[in-house]
């Protein structure tokens, strides 16, 4: 019934597009999902990730049509899970690690097929992203859904699986260790040690800031947008599709 709502609601907003969720349904009553990804600020992170690896420890996503990405939030979480080896073990099961980068948030990464349900434990899942084109007769869906039953998911080659059916794994994960290294050795401490003599470069493409006038007294603006939701984002302000 879920399902069948989802289809309705989305040939009632879009006329091209058509979406087949029920499609996923097999034949014993349970959902079959095309993707999963842990990924983004929030499902990326280090207890999640850890976890999760836990979860398909000595298991396999199979080789069917489901796939697992897995993006750490940062270097250091990535360098952590390497080092506690819960990367090298999701990489044995079949899954994907994928740099620390936001990507599936707005769509720079793993987007799901056409008609592709995508199960997510991401920071942002709005319209116009992970491979919706309405316009083009393209649309896809995105499911929210925490790491834990993700992987029992994964486990389950795709078969939508809650963590609670999932309990024969290592509960217990080792404490995420924080290294410096990373930044020290990359990023560029500028704070008091100002090197404005250090010259920038520029492509042919770019040119110099254009002079700025300074501010008068009145300023009149043309209002183009007014947004009154609780949640504006880049999706309403420069759409990502």
């Amino acid at each position: 019934e879920i399902l069948a709502s989802v289809e309705a609601e989305a040939a009632a907003k879009f006329k091209k597009a058509k979406l087949n969720l029920v499609d996923k349904v097999q034949p014993d009553g349970s959902v079959l999902a095309d993707q999963g990804i842990i990924a983004g600020c929030a499902g990326g992170m280090y207890e999640n990730i850890a976890i999760a690896a836990n979860m398909l420890k000595g298991k396999s996503i199979g080789s069917g049509a489901f796939s697992l990405s897995v993006y750490p939030s940062s270097q250091p979480v990535y360098k952590s899970l390497a080092d506690h080896g819960y990367a090298s073990s999701l990489m044995e099961s079949g899954a994907i690690i994928k740099t620390a980068f936001c990507g599936p948030c707005f769509g720079a990464g793993d987007v799901p097929a056409n008609n592709g349900l995508s199960i997510r434990h991401t920071t942002r899942n709005f319209e116009m992203r992970e491979g919706s084109k309405p316009g083009q007769g393209q649309l896809a869906a995105v499911a929210l859904m925490d790491a834990r039953s993700i992987a029992a998911t994964a486990a389950n080659g795709g078969i939508l699986t809650p963590a609670t059916e999932q309990t024969d794994f290592n509960k217990r994960i080792k404490s995420y260790a924080f290294s410096s290294n990373i930044y020290d050795s990359r990023v560029y401490q500028g704070y008091g040690n100002p090197q404005p003599e250090t010259p920038l470069v520029y492509g042919p493409n770019i040119a110099d800031w254009p002079t700025q006038q300074p501010m008068k007294k009145h300023l009149l603006l043309k209002i183009v947008s007014s947004l009154t939701d609780a949640v504006t984002t880049t999706d309403d302000l420069i759409p990502s599709g």
